[in-house]
């Protein structure tokens, strides 16, 4: 079995995936990275998509990221181990990536503006948009993990 199941998106469309990953990792470099990969973790989660959760919990161990905030992070409501700022972009991640559910609401939007200055908040944005992007194209082509 291949790393793709249905379409190796590199092979078939180099261009299209450089410019994908480069417009991903842009919005997250500005973000501090412990917070971006929280981000991506959970809405990687969120889309059901295994290779990017292998993916997100491996780049965020290497960048220190604690395996209890790793496992935590699905029941992040409820757990004391992530700050006013992570919440706030989890609430966020959450509310972006489960479009189906309705528009960010306005309690939501509210706390981002708190937390993220206005220069942060479009990359916050930005990185929650792409990497939803990646998870879909990651679904369509049914990528796992290797």
């Amino acid at each position: 079995m291949g790393e793709y199941i249905r379409l190796n998106l590199n092979e078939a469309a180099p261009q299209l995936s450089r410019a994908q990953a480069a417009l991903h990792d842009k919005a997250i470099g500005f973000l501090d990275p412990r917070l971006a990969e929280l981000v991506v973790l959970r809405a990687s989660q969120l889309n059901g998509c295994a290779h990017d959760v292998d993916t997100d919990t491996t780049n965020a161990r290497r960048g220190g990221e604690s395996d209890r905030r790793l496992h935590a992070v699905a029941l992040w409501r409820d757990a004391p181990f992530f700050t006013a700022k992570e919440r706030a972009a989890l609430a966020l991640t959450e509310s972006m990536t489960l479009i189906a559910e309705g528009q960010v609401d306005d309690e939501t939007w509210h706390e981002a503006t708190e937390q993220f200055s206005a220069g942060e908040l479009p990359h916050l944005l930005s990185t929650i948009a792409s990497i939803n992007a990646l998870n879909r194209l990651d679904r369509a082509v049914r990528r796992i993990p290797t």
